[in-house]
């Protein structure tokens, strides 16, 4: 797919899932994206699209395919240090296995991106940026980088799936799964019967307002 501007648009490793599965695709921060389903159906069998997807999240649970977000890393002694340099939060303020909602700005004060850290310990961060931020937020860490700090912008080493809505804890049950995680903390976790997958790194946040987690499989491991 092509957006406006005729610059083929990325996609995620659920791309032609999704396409096999009705979705309705469209241009998100130069990523194709599933806007909805024609095929869901509501609790009444009726089809729904956004509007049941969206009471579906806020009664039920509901599956997101985010891994168009970006994924920088960072590490070195001093990455903590760098990086309460850099973005406008203190990261001192959480712990190791905590993630912290915070910016990054211009020299000017301006907003560049708002994003998430995971604060695996002193030497080692991991920041999810926006999509399409991406880019400009990897290089103005590479052009403040006075540390000699090992800044990757690993775009497509993690897919990013994110299962909100109150009955999030039923569903991983529903797989053996069992997750007890405080608000913005994060584990890693293997799923028992799907070890080839590998380790998934799992936070407890995301954007929706509902409870739910994040998992972060490595890129080609997410469907």
């Amino acid at each position: 797919m092509e957006n406006s501007s005729n610059t083929t648009l990325l996609n995620t490793a659920l791309h032609e899932w999704h396409k096999s599965n009705g979705a309705k695709l469209a241009d998100f921060g130069g990523w194709e994206m599933p806007i909805e389903y024609s095929s869901y159906l509501n609790q009444s069998g009726e089809k729904g699209g956004v509007l049941a997807e969206h009471s579906a999240v806020r009664e039920s649970v509901g599956l997101f395919d985010v891994s168009h977000l970006g994924k920088i890393e960072i590490s070195g002694a001093g990455t903590v240090d760098f990086l309460n340099e850099i973005l406008t939060n203190d990261l001192s303020k959480i712990k190791d296995g905590q993630a912290q909602y915070n910016m990054i700005c211009n020299d000017n004060g301006g907003v560049i991106d708002d994003l998430i850290v995971y604060r695996k310990n002193d030497e080692q961060c991991l920041l999810i940026p926006n999509a399409s931020n991406c880019s400009q937020v990897f290089n103005t860490l590479q052009a403040n980088n006075k540390k000699n700090l090992q800044i990757t912008n690993e775009h497509t080493k993690y897919g990013v799936i994110a299962l909100q809505g109150p009955k999030t804890t039923q569903a991983l049950e529903s797989i053996g799964v069992k997750l007890k995680l405080d608000y913005m903390s994060f584990t890693t976790i293997k799923i028992a019967g799907h070890e080839n997958i590998g380790e998934i790194i799992v936070c407890r946040t995301g954007y929706t307002g509902e409870y739910g987690f994040e998992f972060l499989p490595l890129w080609q491991n997410s469907l």
